[in-house]
């Protein structure tokens, strides 16, 4: 899938690219600052609510849920994995602003032809999300 940064379809193709909505969601992610914000879900626009809990046993802890509790993904990231996801989704939110290219090939994201990864996946294949 490939996805025109800035476009319509960067902002509403794909859950992952809800930070498009949420910019600061990277930012205060690699500081774990509390912080929550509110989007429209990609496929039905019923509203999700992404939090940013705050510190919890060593973890920085946020959950992701639509208001019809029919998403609901908590997670509990380690430090390297937070620093992984919010660098990530720094990156996202930079590329969207600067209009670049941005594809997503299985479970791999591209800027401009170079992969970024997905820590997002890595989370959730690690356990940390749930």
């Amino acid at each position: 899938m490939t996805l025109m940064a800035g476009s319509a379809a960067a902002q509403t193709s794909r859950p992952d690219f809800a930070p498009v909505q949420c910019k600061a969601f990277g930012a205060k992610l690699k500081s774990c600052t509390p912080y929550t914000c509110v989007y429209p879900y990609p496929f039905n626009n019923a509203p999700v609510s992404k939090q940013i809990i705050g510190p919890s046993g060593g973890s920085c802890a946020t959950v992701e849920q639509t208001s019809d509790n029919g998403i609901h993904i908590a997670c509990h990231y380690k430090p390297a994995t937070q620093a992984a996801v919010a660098n990530y989704l720094v990156a996202v939110e930079a590329a969207i602003a600067a209009h670049k290219k941005i594809e997503v090939k299985g479970d791999k994201t591209f800027i401009d032809g170079v992969s970024i990864g997905n820590p997002l996946q890595d989370a959730v294949t690690s356990g940390e999300c749930q």
